[in-house]
Parts: structure tokens; sequence; C-alpha cells
């Protein structure tokens, strides 16, 4: 790695944190809209920033001019935490909104070349990371719908940026050529599908809404078929990568979202809308997340513990000795499990008390590899 981010495991953990207050908010029976408000900003949008911090600069083989700044971030995303945790939406949208500003004051210089098509679909979403901050502070004031914010960041910056993380990384991974000109195609596809979700959200049209569900599903099935070639064209390996593997559950749970989404605005059926939630934040977030985590994390605390034993004239393990895929796989058939579990017991008994069972394979799962990156860390 070209640049690390000593910054990005803080947010990592922090965001965490935001997921485990967003699930016990809904064991606890809080309106769905605060439930969504935790686990989307505090969760998706603090682990997104993170991310970002790491891929931006290596991707345009660019330092961070002020790198210290991104501890001033971290540090107003933890008092934006702790002010959306007691539910005052006033204030934590504008210290959203400030943290956002500083965030992408301190990312854009280092962005030099645009033209790669990750680099594509990481700009949009730096777009929409500042309509999202300006969208949920104006919500707070009633002034536009809070559905807004929230699709703002999960479709605007969210699906964005994890489409463009993966136009790099299938590829990376399986040894093939990306096809440039269909990839091109399927990214303007989505920017078309994102506007007309937004637009349908900002004027909060139940039938624009279901279409425009309509057409994003088809623009991610475009975009999932030109991965499977990438898959099946490319170099085989002896077994597929975890993060291939998390990715693929993400959007398996997406499109269940999005299907979820045009039942309820087609036959308003409002009452299902915490179960897109659970696809769109304890599914497609979730697992999505977790790959990109398991993936960047060892990659920064081995190039971290390298320099320092380098310095020091000792070895290092090797980074594919840090993980082990078998392990990771078992957790990941485990999550699912609890989540269809979990998502089948609201349904049925309608009770939300049952997602302990995945808030406790949530906390499980942090600790278990908390712990083995810490004691990589210490080595």
């Amino acid at each position: 790695m070209f640049y690390i981010s000593k910054v990005t495991p803080l947010l990592f953990i922090l965001a965490f944190l935001n997921l485990i207050v967003s699930i016990f908010l809904k064991i606890n029976g809080a309106d769905y809209v605060y439930v969504g408000l935790n686990g989307v900003f505090g969760f998706i949008g603090l682990t997104l920033i993170g991310a970002m911090y790491q891929i931006i600069p290596n991707s345009q083989q660019q330092k961070l001019k002020f790198e210290k700044l991104s501890y001033l971030v971290f540090i107003l995303a933890v008092i934006f935490s702790i002010f959306l945790w007691i539910n005052n939406l006033m204030v934590s949208s504008f210290i959203y909104l400030f943290l956002i500003i500083l965030f992408i004051f301190n990312i854009i210089p280092v962005v030099k070349n645009v033209k790669p098509i990750t680099i594509k679909y990481l700009a949009v979403s730096l777009i929409y990371f500042v309509l999202s901050s300006v969208f949920l502070v104006l919500s707070s004031f009633n002034i536009v719908p809070v559905q807004l914010a929230i699709h703002t960041l999960t479709v605007g910056v969210m699906i964005n940026a994890v489409l463009g993380v993966q136009t790099a990384w299938f590829p990376l991974f399986f040894m093939q050529n990306l096809d440039f000109q269909m990839s091109n195609r399927i990214f303007y596809f989505i920017q078309i599908s994102t506007v007309l979700v937004l637009f349908s959200f900002f004027s909060m049209n139940y039938s624009l809404i279901g279409l425009s569900a309509v057409i994003e599903i088809l623009s991610l099935i475009l975009f999932v078929l030109l991965m499977v070639v990438i898959v099946r064209q490319g170099k085989m390996l002896q077994k597929i990568p975890y993060a291939v593997k998390l990715f693929s559950t993400g959007h398996l749970f997406l499109f269940l979202g999005l299907l979820t989404a045009f039942f309820i605005a087609i036959f308003k059926k409002f009452e299902f809308l915490p179960i897109h939630l659970d696809f769109m934040i304890y599914g497609f977030a979730f697992f999505t997340i977790l790959g990109g985590v398991l993936h960047l994390t060892p990659r920064i605390l081995w190039n971290m513990v390298s320099v320092r034993k380098a310095q020091e004239g000792k070895q290092v393990p090797q980074l594919n000795k840090l993980l082990n895929g078998e392990t990771v796989d078992k957790i990941t058939y485990f999550l699912i499990g609890l989540f269809g579990i979990s998502l089948f017991l609201e349904i049925l008994l309608k009770s939300n008390m049952y997602w302990g069972l995945f808030l406790i394979g949530a906390i499980f799962t942090f600790l278990k590899f908390f712990w083995d990156f810490y004691r990589f860390y210490k080595y």
C-alpha cells in the first residue's frame, strides 16, 4: 500500500458501535426512523468515510496533505454519534454537515485522475455525501423528508461506493481485465436510476418510488452480470475469496431490500418498512461492509506492523496468515442464519426482541476479529 490511514480502523470501530446501538434500539421498539438514522448515518456513513480515507489516496498514489485533519473528522464523528444516540437530530445533523465538509476538504486534494471507473463511482459518492449532509440538516427543520436524506446516503453514497470498489477488487481477485465500455454504460445507467430514486423521495410520490426501485434493480442486475463475467473468465482460484462471498451475500440482501421497497410503495404496505430496513442495513450494508473491513483492515495493520518489525530487524507473518478464510466462512454462514431466524420471528411473532440473536452474533464477530487484529498489531 502506498498510503496507510491510521484513522480508518478507529472509524470502523465507531461505526460498529453505531450498528450495535441501532440493533439495540430496534429490539427496544424504537421508531424505525430513529433506528434507521443510527444504522445509516452512524454505521454506514462512518464506515464509508473510514474506507475512503484508505482507498482514495491509494488509488491516486497520493498522500493526504493534512493528515491530522482526519483525526478531527474522527472526533467530530464521535460527537455526532453521541448526539445521534440521544436522538437530538438537529444538533447531530449540523455536526454531521461540518464533519462531511472537513472530510471532503481533506480528501479532494488527492484526487488527480477521475478517468478510472472506480474513481468515477467514488467521486459521485463524495457528491452525494455532501447532499446527504445538507438534506439531513433540512430534514431536521422538516423542509425535506428525512427519507430523502437517508436514501441519498444509502443509494447515492453507499451503492456507488460499493460498486466502485468492486469494479477494482473483482478484477484484482480473479486476474481479469474489466470491460471498460460496458462498465461505463452501467455506471451512467446507475446514475440515472439514482437520480430517479432521490427525486421520487423528494416528491414522496409512491408510484414513482416503486418505478425507481424497479429501475435500480435492473441497473444492479447489469452490474452483477458484469462481475459474473469477470469471475467466470478470470483465473480460477482454489478458494473463492471471503470478501467475494460477503459481497455476494450483500447483493442478495440488496435485491430483497429493493423488492420490499417496491412492494411497500406500490401496495402502500407501510408496516413492512422495518423489514426493508432489515434487508438494507443488517443485510446489504452489514455483510458488504464486513467483507470490505476484513479485506482492508489486515492490510492496514500488516503495513503498520511490517514497518515497525523491519526497524527492529524481525520477521512479520505473511498477510494471508492473518485471517483464516474457513473461519470467516463459518462466521458468515452463522450470521446469515441468525439474520434469517431474527427476521422470520419478527414477521411471524411481530416482535423485534428476537433481533437480540443477531446482536449477539454481531458482537461476537466484532470481538473475534478485533482480538485477532489486536494480537497481530501487538505481535
